[in-house]
């Protein structure tokens, strides 16, 4: 490869790792102003697989004997592993929650937890007795939705997730 076509390559991959890392700021502005949700922490997820990426290119333009594609399926089955263990939903909500009974956010969404899967009920159980009557009764709701889709679940759908949210509602029955 020419040294113009490596340079060239080096400046377009610094620029878009700086756009990433212009984006992935601004993000962290945005959930800090608003909450975090589903959408947000999947597109925080994709960003910094993108800036990692990135870096490999630069990498391997640098360094002739990198091997781009060994890295770049590694750095995506690492990532995408962590993403699939992280307990998504149950980090969503405790985060909002956290941020919300700390005083740090105005107020907490609470129909995000019927867009969220059973592994939010714990966390949603701390909402109680820092909500309105009318939100405690929404979120009741949606927790009972949840225990009840797990409940006449196939055995074969029943995830680990369900059954923790049964027991949690179990064990905190008011």
């Amino acid at each position: 490869k020419s040294g113009f076509l490596k340079a060239m390559t080096v400046t377009l991959c610094v620029f878009t790792v700086l756009l990433i890392i212009t984006a992935i700021s601004k993000m962290g502005m945005y959930i800090s102003v608003y909450g975090l949700t589903r959408l947000r922490f999947y597109t925080s997820w994709f960003m910094l697989l993108l800036g990692v990426l990135f870096i490999g290119i630069i990498i391997s333009v640098a360094w002739e004997r990198f091997n781009l594609s060994k890295f770049a399926v590694t750095a995506f089955t690492v990532m995408f592993a962590a993403l699939s263990f992280s307990d998504a939903d149950r980090l969503i909500a405790e985060y909002n929650i956290g941020r919300y009974l700390d005083g740090s956010l105005s107020s907490v969404d609470i129909t995000m937890f019927s867009e969220l899967s059973a592994d939010a009920v714990p966390a949603a159980e701390k909402l109680y007795g820092h909500i309105s009557s009318e939100e405690e009764n929404v979120l009741e709701d949606i927790v009972q939705r949840k225990i009840n889709e797990a409940n006449n679940a196939d055995v074969r759908s029943i995830t680990l997730s369900e059954i923790m949210a049964d027991s949690s509602a179990s064990a905190n029955q008011r």
